[in-house]
């Protein structure tokens, strides 16, 4: 079996602001294959605990101009 890079980036701690449902951290991925080359792509990362078990869950959001 091997790996195959489809995407890589970086993320980056956030200020919250005061408002918890803030990501923790968010940044930019860049897309390896056809579908998403070219396009912005942001993560956004929230920390979480489950059970006394750390996580992260993320959403990834695709900027577009407005139609």
């Amino acid at each position: 079996m091997k790996y195959i890079t489809v995407a890589q980036g970086a993320a980056f701690p956030k200020d919250k602001g005061g408002n918890e449902n803030r990501p923790d951290l968010s940044g930019t991925v860049e897309f390896e294959d056809n579908v998403y080359k070219n396009k912005k792509v942001q993560i956004a990362l929230w920390k979480r605990n489950k059970n006394g078990q750390n996580y992260f869950s993320f959403k990834l959001t695709e900027l577009r101009d407005e139609d």
